[in-house]
């Protein structure tokens, strides 16, 4: 079994990652390996519970899962968002590929924590609707 600790460790020392948590899911089985600090000013160190704000990583991780729904038949690019969620407060023309191409008008900024657990992306849709809508559906990039 490969140390993931020190792999991790000798990868954020070479790239200069003060800290990160590397997780793991192989053969039913979970490994998590935390490194570092959270804050070089504080010191506070990486936990297995640390959370990191990921940022635009994320936009390839979400189109790229995006498109494996749709090749499986179980979304559309050019379908609506309320067709998936339905519960959401915003304009029902956009679609997947709107919010995929950052066309959807929508207020790209929102980043209110509503914390962990299986309802989580359901409170973060609730706040959608107190979101500016910036620009028309489909008529600029944002």
């Amino acid at each position: 079994m490969p140390d993931w600790t020190a792999r991790l460790e000798a990868l954020a020392t070479a790239t200069e990652v003060p800290g990160a948590v590397l997780g793991i899911w192989a053969d039913g089985r979970q490994t998590i390996a935390p490194y570092g600090v959270l804050n070089r000013a504080t010191g506070a160190e990486v936990t297995a519970d640390s959370v990191f704000q990921i940022g635009s990583i994320t936009k390839t991780w979400t189109a790229t899962l995006i498109a494996q729904l749709v090749a499986e038949g179980k979304c559309r690019l050019d379908g609506p968002v309320v067709e998936l969620l339905p519960e959401a407060p915003i304009d029902p023309r956009i679609t997947v590929r709107h919010l995929l191409t950052h066309q959807s008008g929508i207020d790209g900024d929102l980043f209110t924590d509503t914390g962990r657990g299986d309802d989580c992306v359901e409170r973060y849709v609730a706040l959608l609707d107190g979101v500016d809508q910036l620009f028309e559906l489909g008529t600029a990039y944002r």
